[in-house]
């Protein structure tokens, strides 16, 4: 373990004290479940008091890189960027050209699923997708609920997401598609109804065609506008 601290001497005692315990998790080789130094050890090696090493803790735990429990010390924690995006969302600029570059993440994201699925994806996991447009559709067609068209269109994009075969890009996607449902961006008016299940069953099409191309450029169609209806 070649890691060290440096006495810290800058007025931002718990900014600097966090910034270098961080350095020293990331650089010295400490894994998930070992644990760091004690409070009193780390105070003594970075020359502060010990209430500035449990605020510094304290903000590492918030962000998910360790846990401190009473007796039983500080230890490293495997870090999950699924829910640190998930936690940290919420506090973000919630202005609209935050939500617009928010939109185009997500259009990335599910472009990138497109091309997978239509490389990858059994016949199966693709006719899924189909499915699940098809009962967009049918809901449009029918004075379905809010809630459940929610629910409809979120199951058309899932469907595409679990045909990609990526954990990670399927999480991702659903913790800014569920930023979306929860500050009701997405708004399904008949109108708009129509015009959604039209472009799903085009996506479904060209992606049972194997046809990324396409598939990816009727995406873009559909989400890059979507937060502006």
């Amino acid at each position: 373990m070649n890691a060290s601290f440096t006495k810290i001497t800058k007025k931002n005692l718990v900014s600097e004290a966090t910034e270098q315990i961080r350095n020293f998790i990331l650089s010295s080789g400490i894994r998930p479940d070992e644990k760091l130094p004690g409070e009193l050890e780390l105070a003594s090696m970075l020359g502060i008091s010990r209430p500035v090493i449990r605020e510094a803790l304290g903000r590492l735990q918030y962000v998910g890189l360790v846990e401190s429990r009473k007796n039983r010390g500080t230890t490293i924690q495997k870090l999950n960027l699924v829910d640190l995006f998930e936690t940290h969302l919420p506090f973000l600029t919630n202005d609209q050209t935050f939500q617009d570059e928010l939109t185009e993440f997500r259009w990335i994201l599910e472009t990138g699923a497109i091309e997978l699925a239509v490389s990858n994806a059994s016949n199966d996991a693709l006719a899924k997708i189909k499915e699940a447009a098809e009962a967009y559709k049918r809901k449009s067609e029918k004075k379905s609920t809010h809630e459940k068209m929610h629910s409809a269109d979120t199951i058309f994009h899932i469907a595409i997401l679990e045909a990609a075969g990526n954990k990670f890009l399927r999480d991702m996607n659903g913790v800014i598609v569920n930023h979306f449902r929860q500050h009701e961006l997405v708004l399904h008016s008949r109108k708009h109804r129509q015009e959604v299940a039209m472009m799903h069953i085009k996506i479904a099409a060209a992606i049972m065609e194997r046809n990324a191309v396409t598939a990816c450029g009727l995406m873009k169609k559909h989400l890059i506008p979507e937060v502006k209806k």
